[in-house]
């Protein structure tokens, strides 16, 4: 297996934690603009949503090939760790638990290591959506 720099595997790791992210900004932004019946407007930002999953996932495939499987379980152990002082941390961390999860679960991970990344992945949701809300009431938030 090669290997990554450690300037380069923390720049793949910061792109991957940025493109998390940005999909459940974007998707959960495209969810309120259907709601509020701009439905030009909502896919246009569904299809920008979808962008950030791929790039997300290109980058995970990267990782996964340079560090493998176990190095990245490790990470998101790491990540389970961080800090949640505000809404943002929260959303930010949320995000990346669920991608991460998710794009684990798809590899050939053992059978029970795979039900717990699924489980994972959903216990981030109320979390990613209860932040995201936050965020948007937050009248320190500049959406303009």
């Amino acid at each position: 297996m090669q290997r990554l720099g450690p300037k380069t595997e923390m720049g793949l790791k910061e792109l991957f934690i940025a493109n998390s992210e940005d999909h459940f900004l974007l998707k959960l932004s495209a969810g309120k603009l259907e709601q509020a019946k701009k439905i030009e407007e909502a896919k246009i930002i569904s299809e920008k949503s979808m962008t950030e999953f791929r790039h997300a996932r290109g980058i995970f495939e990267k990782l996964v090939s340079y560090l493998g499987e176990d190095k990245m379980l490790e990470w998101l152990k790491e990540i389970e760790k961080m800090k949640e002082e505000n809404s943002r941390d929260i959303f930010v961390k949320y995000s990346t638990i669920y991608m991460l999860s998710s794009f684990l679960s798809d590899k050939k991970v053992e059978p029970e290591v795979k039900v717990q990344l699924q489980l994972k992945s959903k216990e981030c949701l109320p979390k990613i959506l209860d932040s995201y809300e936050k965020i948007l009431n937050d009248p320190n938030v500049k959406l303009d």
